[in-house]
């Protein structure tokens, strides 16, 4: 294990999903206001921040069979390239309309590079330390969730839209180039005369629990990357300090993301996943309720280490004992799962706030982690071992 995680091809990938999540975490407390200086209403905000779930989301089953079969090198790449390109396009877009679509085309670059990259990690890892790895891997990503939101909101509100764009284009073109040096050695490719796994893994029970708890997550997380922006700016807060709320997000993720892998290797996903979806739930029903800047940050950071926990136990729930050689259509159920939450939660919330107000919806936000706690509380065994069979 301690060999795998000082790998030389663990620290491309590693270091490339810093910078492809660095560049994409830039831009959430960007686009809900470019869309707003457009002059959307909440609920076509709503609709534009989620418009990139479209594409992501109907594109992860090929992708995942794509990767299964033929590797995961190439789509990365591309799937780097795509996003880093949409990051650069997006200043130069005056019409909402033609802005959905740029999120489309975001969308496929999203789709690409999230299921390609943990398919590596879910086929590299040791499956008995597989919590701990997806943990660390989780905790780049929200390091990267640290710097990318206060990185953008500064930018945004020093130098504007453009510049801020401009640089996260940089940044994700770093990223493509980083994918060029990822080894596939410890990847196991599905055979061209094996038969899909993708209708077969609906019927898991495991994947499907998971997916559905992803799901229920992010669309509660959509309330912030969605509103949050345009929220805070009611009670006097700026650019850098949405990004500030972010960044306390990402470091209480960051925090617990390999505590709560080993946890969950040592004690069972269920001893994770069902406490920490309460401490989520709770957080949001607190963003209903409180006006302080300080409680906000306080919040952000309860959150985070609510959906940090969370989020790795479903993943390792799915992941644990599958096969190696059809974890990338289980990666693209589970991503995908991830993105049809944040596009339905961004819709159905952005038409509830506004008929009732952003309050209103912060509370009605909290049932969806309330709901996934009863799911993981009800449907998770008590013990660590699950075993997925599937027939080739």
């Amino acid at each position: 294990m301690k060999g795998f995680l000082k790998s030389l091809e663990l620290r491309y990938i590693l270091a490339s999903t810093f910078a492809f999540f660095t560049s994409f975490f830039m831009i959430i407390p960007i686009v809900p206001k470019y869309v707003e200086y457009l002059g959307a209403s909440e609920f076509v905000i709503g609709l534009v921040v989620g418009a990139f779930g479209i594409t992501s989301v109907t594109s992860r089953p090929f992708i995942g069979e794509y990767v299964d079969r033929r590797g995961t090198k190439l789509i990365m790449f591309f799937g780097a390239l795509i996003s880093a390109f949409a990051s650069a396009i997006y200043p130069w877009v005056e019409n909402v309309a033609f802005l959905a679509l740029v999120r489309v085309m975001h969308g496929v670059g999203l789709g690409a590079f999230t299921t390609s990259a943990l398919t590596w990690i879910a086929k590299a890892a040791p499956d008995e330390r597989k919590g701990e790895v997806i943990g660390g891997y989780g905790m780049v990503i929200m390091m990267a969730m640290a710097i990318g939101p206060s990185l953008g909101g500064f930018a945004y509100d020093i130098f504007g839209f453009k510049a801020a764009f401009s640089l996260a284009f940089l940044i994700g073109l770093f990223s493509a180039l980083l994918t060029l040096c990822v080894s596939e050695k410890h990847i196991v490719l599905r055979s061209f005369g094996a038969k899909g796994a993708f209708r077969e893994m609906l019927a898991s029970k495991p994947v499907m629990l998971s997916a559905l708890g992803i799901a229920l997550l992010t669309s509660g997380y959509s309330s912030l990357t969605s509103f949050f922006p345009i929220f805070s700016e009611r009670y006097g807060l700026c650019g850098f300090d949405v990004g500030l709320f972010f960044t306390m997000y990402a470091l209480a993720n960051i925090a617990i993301r390999m505590p709560a892998g080993k946890a969950a290797d040592k004690f069972g996903e269920k001893a994770v996943a069902t406490p920490f979806s309460l401490l989520a739930a709770l957080s949001l029903l607190g963003i209903s309720i409180v006006r302080e800047k300080l409680f906000f940050y306080v919040l952000a950071a309860s959150f985070g280490l609510g959906f940090g926990a969370l989020y790795v136990s479903l993943l390792t729930f799915a992941l644990r004992f599958s096969p190696r050689d059809i974890r990338g259509v289980i990666s693209a159920i589970l991503t995908a799962s991830f993105d049809l939450g944040l596009v339905l939660g961004s819709a159905a919330l952005g038409a509830l706030a506004e008929l009732y107000g952003f309050k209103a919806m912060y509370a009605i936000a909290s049932t969806a982690l309330f709901s996934c706690a009863l799911l993981t509380l009800i449907g998770m065994g008590g013990s660590k071992t699950l075993v997925i069979q599937v027939h080739a």
